[in-house]
């Protein structure tokens, strides 16, 4: 049995009680027990610890509560929580959105301990590799941290270091999670729509290529040469010869978070102007280049000036195929000429389960959908309140979004809400449409 594994090592056993101990402390006991985790080895392990108690206190959200749990894990379910945030299909709108105020940021390692990562990655002396280079990271996050340098060439770059032995506690986590998923998956009281398993390897998909550092600097590079012939986009480029699996070297972008409104007047900019270029770049990554920025919140986009934007972090990227942008574009289609015939189509082609439980049930709801809230909604410009009604009909029939469509819904939804908040009456409709316009005048 898959719980056996977790008694084979003294590490997954003291980790196992670890993360259990947390998830009740945080008040889920009652989902400790749903899952079978009482039971067998496990259920001796945690009454040995005498932690199956859960303590009394102010209640909270579950989303709340379940944000404070994944932070006290660490790294690894910081980031499972950041996946979860862009699958409401699965957790729901309310806890997807409570998800995604986790916080990536933690104290920074000493510098001694990232000198050895530098040097052993790119295979030179610090000294031979820049002229200079702050021991005071810029930012640090649980995966990485990232400092201001000067290359020997006088270019002025950012460079991004993995945390030292982080990929072995997260590789530990992860065979640990999928240890656990097996269990639930066998030990679950009742039926739902859950895939524990599945969640766990697309977690550990996704980490994996996120902990590859090269593979985001191919993903930069793609992304700068889409925009090279654009006035209002950059995208820092990366130098290749300062960048290995655990080392990032990229362009240093003088700029500030997008969202500081109170700068605009000194850098010559206009946050209606910025909002409207900002969604106008992720409906050009999407239609145009199939490859978008899957996170693309205030601290990912920075302002420069004179109305300049720069899309930052592009480890979380989605890719798409043409099809996958036409059942896009046809469910967006399908609302503005009010076809729920179509619309079901579409949410039918946005799923990884295309086969409802029961079809003329849900043909029903997606046609009350388009006649009363889909066009009024959408047609007022908030895609995003659009989107979120969909999902919800999907998950209300047990139909699971497949995992790019999830990225790239939650991209869109992202990009909306930057938009309002530099402008209150940003219509996301009059910016999408153009391009959904042009898609099916190049079909047809």
């Amino acid at each position: 049995m898959a719980y056996t594994k977790i008694g084979k090592h003294t590490v997954n056993a003291v980790r196992f009680v670890e993360i259990v101990q947390v998830f009740v402390r945080h008040g889920f006991a009652d989902l400790v027990q749903r899952a079978g985790l009482h039971k067998g080895f496990p259920g001796k392990l945690l009454r040995g610890m005498r932690i199956m108690r859960t303590p009394a206190g102010e209640p909270a959200t579950f989303g709340s509560r379940l944000q404070a749990a994944l932070t006290e894990l660490g790294p690894t379910f910081i980031k499972l929580g950041q996946v979860l945030s862009t699958r409401p299909d699965l957790v729901g709108h309310r806890i997807a959105k409570e998800l995604t105020g986790l916080q990536d940021k933690v104290a920074p390692v000493s510098f001694d301990a990232i000198r050895p990562v530098i040097e052993g990655e790119l295979g030179a002396p610090l000294e031979r590799l820049f002229s200079s280079i702050e021991h005071t990271p810029v930012a640090s996050a649980s995966l990485s941290q990232v400092y201001r340098a000067t290359l020997p060439s006088g270019e002025i770059v950012a460079v991004k270091v993995q945390r030292p032995d982080i990929e072995s506690v997260i590789e530990s986590d992860i065979s640990l999670m999928d240890t656990v998923a097996e269990w639930i998956t066998d030990h679950l009281d009742e039926q739902r729509m859950l895939d524990p398993s599945g969640i766990v390897e697309e977690f550990a998909r996704s980490i994996r290529r996120e902990l590859d550092f090269e593979i985001e600097a191919r993903i930069a590079q793609q992304f700068a040469a889409n925009f090279e012939d654009d006035p209002h986009v950059v995208i820092p480029k990366p130098f290749h010869s300062h960048c290995a699996r655990h080392v990032l070297t990229l362009e240093w972008i003088d700029g500030v978070p997008v969202d500081e409104l109170d700068v605009y007047g000194e850098r010559n900019s206009e946050p209606e102007e910025v909002a409207r270029i900002g969604c106008q770049a992720l409906c050009k990554m999407v239609f145009e280049h199939y490859l978008f920025h899957a996170d693309p919140h205030p601290g990912n986009i920075f302002l420069l000036r004179d109305n300049r934007l720069a899309f930052l972090d592009l480890g979380m990227s989605g890719h798409l195929e043409p099809a996958d942008v036409q059942a896009l574009s046809d469910l967006f289609l399908s609302v503005f000429n009010t076809d729920s015939e179509a619309c079901l189509e579409a949410v039918l082609r946005l799923s990884a389960n295309d086969e409802p439980e029961n079809r003329t049930l849900l043909a029903h709801e997606i046609a009350e959908y388009v006649a009363f809230e889909a066009r009024v909604i959408i047609g007022g410009g908030q895609i995003a309140r659009g989107i979120e009604l969909a999902v919800q009909i999907m998950r209300r029939h047990n139909l699971e979004l497949a995992p790019r469509f999830s990225l790239l819904l939650k991209a869109l939804a992202t990009i909306e809400i930057v938009g309002r908040e530099l402008d209150p009456k940003m219509d996301m409709t009059s910016v999408i449409q153009p391009y959904i316009e042009d898609l099916m005048r190049s079909r047809y």
